[in-house]
């Protein structure tokens, strides 16, 4: 074989390999910017609620939901429902939220406080891609939020 007919038979597998490399660059770069995107879902009934994050997913120790309220007046959460829309279901205890307030809803046990509830799981109820839903007694959807 003559070194100019394996020169071109380099550059070729050399183009071959960089077009593959870009390929893969740019379609990861895309999924990635895909997952970036705002998580949030439009808040329902003028944004009274918003679930904020899901911070720790995954991990049962430090997993839990923000909501902030931002309704003009005191509300009255016993009942509320925040669920994963599946099999997972956490049941509001007594609890008033008051004018940009907000609740952290821990997935694991604990001693509820004012600002903090604890579901009371042995495992963890949240991952990246699914979705938490705030419903009022009557099964009105009020906020929703999809983990990134």
């Amino acid at each position: 074989m003559t070194r100019r007919r394996l020169a071109g038979y380099l550059f070729l597998n050399i183009a071959i390999s960089a077009a593959v490399t870009l390929g893969i660059l740019a379609w990861h770069d895309r999924r990635e910017t895909q997952a970036a995107l705002p998580p949030v879902t439009p808040m329902f009934y003028g944004g009274q609620f918003e679930i904020v994050a899901v911070v720790g997913p995954g991990v049962l120790e430090t997993e839990y939901v923000l909501i902030h309220y931002t309704g003009s007046e005191p509300i009255q959460m016993q009942d509320w429902a925040l669920t994963d829309g599946k099999r997972q279901t956490y049941r509001f205890p007594a609890l008033q939220l008051y004018p940009d307030g907000a609740v952290e809803i821990h997935s694991a046990a604990g001693e509820d406080t004012p600002v903090a509830l604890y579901w009371g799981l042995e495992e963890p109820v949240w991952a990246p891609g699914k979705e938490v839903f705030l419903f009022n007694p009557q099964g009105v959807l009020y906020a929703a939020y999809r983990i990134p």
